[in-house]
């Protein structure tokens, strides 16, 4: 019976990038001035921050929805105070396609804004448009095959003599093709049907007084 190869699949420590995209969304909306607040007279800073609260993986597509989480600080007019700050959220949903992208890929996804500019309409009301970059990759695990096992004829043969590791002794009073084969290794090889059963000792360098 010919030797067998048994292998089984190892997950590797990394992973490669397989696929990745990126593209720029365009977002505008209102953030209404709470009734608890006073009315705007100017804007000091605008700031935001997108969450991303659903991804959704098909091939080539990822679809993704969130919100830009927006904070003011502005001077009121008539107020108990100077500043007043305020939040508002902006809804978000678009997708990318990206050539290459599988259903089963770990994949990433980040936004961030690149541009948001923050307008006063009325005392109430602030204008906001935003630009933001999203970028998403998709990774493929590494997999190998390792050898875990041999069977087959001989096999057994081998295991034997792997066990008998006594080195084949040289004696100038008797010499190794004198010494009628009682090596164990050689005893175990002739015992064993295996192609070492035919082996027989290279005689080329012997002499009667040894190597």
């Amino acid at each position: 019976m010919p030797l067998t190869l048994a292998k089984e699949t190892m997950d590797m420590n990394w992973k490669d990038t397989a696929a990745s995209g990126s593209s720029q969304i365009l977002l505008e909306g209102d953030m209404i001035v709470p009734d608890s607040k006073p009315d705007l007279q100017e804007i000091l800073r605008c700031q935001g921050n997108v969450k991303i609260r659903e991804k959704r993986v098909t091939d080539d597509r990822i679809s993704f929805s969130g919100d830009l989480e927006i904070s003011v600080l502005y001077r009121a007019k008539n107020g108990e105070r100077p500043l007043y700050a305020m939040q508002a959220s902006l809804p978000l949903e678009d997708f990318l396609h990206i050539d290459g992208l599988e259903k089963d890929m770990e994949t990433s996804l980040d936004a961030v804004p690149e541009h948001l500019d923050c307008q006063i309409i009325n005392d109430r009301k602030i204008g906001v448009k935003a630009v933001l970059g999203v970028t998403a990759t998709g990774e493929r695990q590494n997999h190998t095959e390792i050898l875990s096992g041999i069977s087959g004829e001989g096999i057994e043969c081998l295991q034997g003599m792997e066990q008998n590791t006594a080195p084949l002794h040289r004696s100038p009073e008797r010499p190794l093709h004198r010494q009628g084969g009682n090596h164990p290794a050689l005893r175990q090889a002739r015992n064993c049907r295996c192609p070492l059963a035919n082996h027989r000792p290279h005689r080329a360098g012997y002499s009667r007084h040894g190597w």
